[in-house]
């Protein structure tokens, strides 16, 4: 009998056609997901690149490490935010310049005034 249903491990139960369980069976893991072995070096830097790979040292320093092979980042914050307040101003002064005034009232009687 072949279950097509099963998509992955656990436990699992047989119904019958009047929905009552008459059998149950499991199924594990495969096992190759728990294989431990060493993955060999060459595969990894065939992936990373070379020298991705480093002995384990105690002499070593992480922080060291990380900047012998990746530059330190640019701080572009400063920048932006000076980029942001100019923006802003450019956007206020054209608002300003594009902005219609409407033309004041034209004068005339005064409401609740007297009518003539």
């Amino acid at each position: 009998m072949t279950l097509t249903q099963v998509l992955g491990p656990g436990n699992f139960t047989v119904l019958d056609g009047k929905n009552h369980a008459f059998a149950g069976f499991s199924v594990n893991i495969r096992p190759e997901e728990f294989n431990l072995d060493r993955v060999p070096l060459e595969e990894i830097e065939e992936s990373l690149g070379k020298d991705a790979v480093l002995a384990p040292d105690r002499a070593l320093n992480l922080h060291e490490i990380l900047q012998k092979r990746w530059s330190p980042p640019i701080e572009l914050l400063p920048y932006l935010m000076m980029f942001l307040l100019l923006a802003l101003t450019c956007e206020s002064l054209l608002a300003n310049f594009f902005y219609r005034r409407q033309a004041p009232p034209a004068p005339g009687p005064e409401p609740g005034g007297a009518v003539a």
